[in-house]
């Protein structure tokens, strides 16, 4: 296995200076080191974050939400906004993270954390098993950031989720649906 390319994030938190590094360590998104596997392993895998970490993260999160209530749309709140998404996804609060990388997307739409915010933000959706969004939020970050470093891990990211949305609809595969297809009731419903 390759080794990753921030090693912070593979270890558990101790302190909280130490979830700063791995905010700070994206700010430069770059390639995986790794095969082009499917499912994107490396993409997918989350960090470990141990109790002391956890409580650390906590702490700073309480801290960031109240001082992001006190602040406008400006550079303090677009960083305030940047730094809670990332430790509210180290946190493990992963469709939380979600919200809070498409609020600055939103409301920081020049923001300099965009690129990172966006690709976090997709990463997070495959962790969650949103196909469908990471390929449309996908092929809109190839057509707006084509020259980026982390074009390569949105295609494989891409094709995952198309792969995984493909072999959901073959024929003879479960769709999850299958009692309740059956069900006489629904499918006079459906007429």
């Amino acid at each position: 296995n390759p080794k990753p390319v921030n090693t912070t994030i593979a270890e558990p938190l101790e302190k909280p200076q130490e979830s700063r590094a791995i905010t700070e360590s994206r700010a430069a998104i770059r390639p995986s080191a790794s095969s082009g596997e499917i499912p994107p392993r490396d993409l997918l895998a989350l960090p470990v974050v141990s109790d002391a970490g956890r409580e650390a993260l906590a702490t700073e999160i309480l801290v960031d939400q109240n001082r992001l209530g006190k602040l406008g749309n400006d550079a303090a709140g677009e960083e305030i906004l940047f730094r809670l998404a990332s430790r509210t996804a180290l946190f493990g609060e992963h469709l939380e993270a979600c919200k809070l990388y498409d609020r600055l997307l939103t409301q920081f739409p020049s923001s300099i954390h965009v690129e990172v915010a966006y690709f976090e933000a997709i990463r997070l959706r495959a962790v969650l098993k949103a196909f469908g969004a990471v390929v449309s939020w996908g092929e809109t970050f190839l057509r707006t950031f084509p020259k980026s470093s982390a074009c390569r891990d949105i295609s494989r990211l891409v094709d995952y989720a198309r792969e995984t949305i493909l072999k959901k609809k073959k024929p003879g595969k479960s769709t999850g649906n299958d009692a309740l297809t059956k069900e006489p009731r629904y499918r006079e419903g459906k007429r």
